[in-house]
């Protein structure tokens, strides 16, 4: 999509990042929810299925790093970070 200048919509990098959490692919997973921050801000959906794929392969300090760029992005960031910290 990209290479034909399409942006990825929420939804679309949503969907990847479950079906990678699935197939047990946590790093490229979060690697999505990277790109998606790039491009969106990131809704509670999409954070809950980026620590999802960490929480389901054992990665808590995975998703304990995910939660610290978030608070640290801005505040709509903080807010969503400070609803999924333990």
């Amino acid at each position: 999509m990209r290479a034909a200048h399409v942006r990825p919509s929420l939804i679309g990098y949503t969907t990847v990042m479950n079906a990678l959490s699935a197939a047990g692919y946590v790093r490229p997973a979060l690697l999505v929810f990277r790109a998606l921050c790039a491009d969106h801000d990131p809704d509670e959906r999409a954070v809950h299925t980026a620590l999802r794929a960490c929480d389901g392969a054992g990665r808590r300090a995975d998703g304990l790093a995910l939660l610290a760029e978030l608070a640290e992005s801005g505040a709509a960031g903080e807010k969503l970070a400070r609803r999924f910290r333990p």
